[in-house]
């Protein structure tokens, strides 16, 4: 089963605060210092993986059957890698601020099984 922490990310203004031509990518600044890199950490990742695997032996016992089943992410749990750190300029958060980002690229797979058949002579 694995398990991580969740995933560093930046805070930033969301706007160009630098003058550095439209760049909207600046940290953001409380009382006059500048938040570090990776302040913000993700919800913690975790899934569940089993199989079983079981030989059969086929004809005189020379030939040999092995029939396996492996589920990734059995729990279904929502695993996301990208959250969103555009904090603003304002003196509270923007709306989503520290919320997991959307789409399919933000997030690990879902539950999937696989099979596999192996033959050995």
């Amino acid at each position: 089963m694995p398990l991580a922490s969740g995933l560093p990310y930046n805070y930033v203004t969301g706007s160009t605060t630098s003058g550095d031509l439209g760049a909207t990518t600046d940290w953001f600044v409380i009382d006059g210092t500048v938040v570090g890199r990776n302040t913000g950490h993700g919800d913690a990742m975790f899934e569940v993986d089993p199989f079983l695997e079981r030989f059969f032996a086929m004809g005189d016992g020379r030939f040999q059957t092995k029939l396996r089943v492996e589920a990734f992410n059995v729990l279904n749990h929502a695993n996301f890698v990208g959250y969103s750190g555009t904090y603003g300029n304002g003196a509270t958060a923007g709306p989503g601020f520290g919320q997991p980002l959307t789409g399919i690229t933000n997030q690990l797979t879902a539950r999937s099984l696989q099979f596999a058949a192996e033959f050995m002579f």
